[in-house]
This record gives C-alpha cells, structure tokens and sequence, in this order.
C-alpha cells in the first residue's frame, strides 16, 4: 500500500492526527468500505449525508439522518443514537452492530487505510525520512563477541 516511511509515519499518527487527516474523499471512501453505496452519500458544503448505519444493519432501509460535519470531524445521527460520533466510534458501532465487536485499536487500524500520509501535515519535520532498518534492534546494540 504505502512505501516504508510512509508505514511508520501512518503507524505513529495518534487517533487524533488520524481524526484531523480526515478528507471528505477519506470519508466517503470509509463509508463505501462498509457497504454503503454511493447513490446513499451525498456530499456538499463540507457535510456528507449518509444512512444511519451506526444504528441500522447495512442492508436494510435507513433513513438519511447520519451527517459528517468536516468542520467538527465527527459524525451525528438526527434519529435513534441522537449522539456526536468520531469515525472510530461509527466503525465499533457498525462492526458491533453488523459482525462482531471490534476495539478502539481495531477501529484505529482500519480507519487509518484511507488516510494518506504523506499527504497530510504532521508534527513531523518534512526532511526526516525514516527506514526500516533505523528500527532495527542490531543496528543500535554493540556486537557481543564471547
């Protein structure tokens, strides 16, 4: 998916870099991810409409009331939750509600497949370039010899 400095910078964002990442195209990605078909997501101004499925399983009828304020990063349902929700949460509510409960790091990794990192503005300097080799034990321990 992403090269190596990519990984390590996607794998050290904290839920809320995640969270502040968020495009509407990421949104609207996530949500398709889910099932949810694109003639149900409706997108303007920096709001997306789409079917409450934080609390209606995926196929069945649901009414248009889950709305993603880009502004807040957060999801709302006008009907049945009544309740402000980041994209982690609606995810744990979905899998809850449509396979099996899945925790906050679960939800975290999954989310974090439509956010692209180098992409976005981090506290990260944009001359530090990591590789995966930088990580390794051996290459910071002194050698033993015996």
């Amino acid at each position: 998916m992403f090269g190596n400095n990519e990984q390590i910078l996607l794998l050290s964002m904290s839920a809320q870099e995640v969270i502040n990442a968020l495009t509407l195209d990421n949104v609207v990605a996530f949500l398709k991810s889910l099932g949810v078909e694109e003639m149900h997501v409706q997108s303007k101004k920096g709001i997306i409409i789409c079917p409450t499925i934080c609390h209606n399983p995926i196929n069945t009828d649901a009414s248009m009331k889950l709305y993603w304020y880009q502004e807040k990063k957060h999801f709302r349902c006008y009907t049945e939750c009544q309740e402000w929700m980041n994209i982690f949460e609606l995810y744990q509510k979905f899998m809850a509600l449509n396979y099996h409960p899945v925790d906050w790091y679960e939800a975290e990794d999954y989310v974090k497949q439509f956010i692209n990192p180098t992409n976005q503005h981090h506290t990260r300097h944009s001359q530090d370039t990591f590789d995966i080799d930088d990580f390794r034990c051996d290459s910071i321990a002194p050698e033993y010899t015996p």
